[in-house]
């Protein structure tokens, strides 16, 4: 009892829940130490809680046949993450290096044939651009929200590959 008496009064008092159990007339409660967790109907009562929030706390989310599928895939590949991530390295540089190499090119035909030609290749470049990204991007998310089942069709994957494929969109 010296735990119990440490904190303070009688638990049986100063506790509602073990109080109300107490009135019920709960058999084998005692406040003798060591007796009041081991006995009677208290202990399975505190055993079963515990067991149903344990399991409730460590039980794995269910998962769907997708999230199944994705994670035996990412299983099968053998690759470790530096090298993956030594492999985005090197496609992020490999894109800067002809980035660097398309500037360069840019400039030297700007300075052989002259500020008018030059001018007129810039127009043009943000023209494709301006098609691109205020054209072409938006109304092919539009038409995949609006249209979703016209995407799966062989069809229209076909055309819109060979449209890719061409250059149009």
């Amino acid at each position: 009892m010296l735990v119990l008496k440490a904190f303070g009064d009688d638990p049986m008092k100063s506790n509602r829940f073990l109080a109300a159990f107490g009135a019920k007339g709960g058999e084998g409660i005692s406040t003798e130490a060591g007796s009041l967790w081991k006995v009677g109907k208290m202990a399975d009562m505190s055993k079963s809680l515990k067991a149903a929030h344990l399991s409730a706390a460590f039980s794995k989310p269910k998962l769907t046949a997708e999230e199944k599928e994705r994670k035996r895939r990412a299983s099968l590949i053998p690759f470790s993450r530096n090298y993956v991530l030594f492999r985005s390295a090197i496609c992020w540089l490999a894109n800067f290096v002809i980035f660097a190499n398309l500037w360069v090119w840019n400039y030297v035909f700007g300075a052989t044939f002259g500020p008018v030609m030059f001018t007129s290749i810039l127009y043009a470049w943000g023209l494709a651009l301006f098609n691109t990204w205020i054209i072409v991007e938006p109304s092919e998310v539009l038409a995949l929200i609006l249209v979703p089942g016209i995407a799966k069709n062989k069809y229209v994957v076909r055309i819109k590959t060979k449209l890719k494929n061409w250059g149009f969109i």
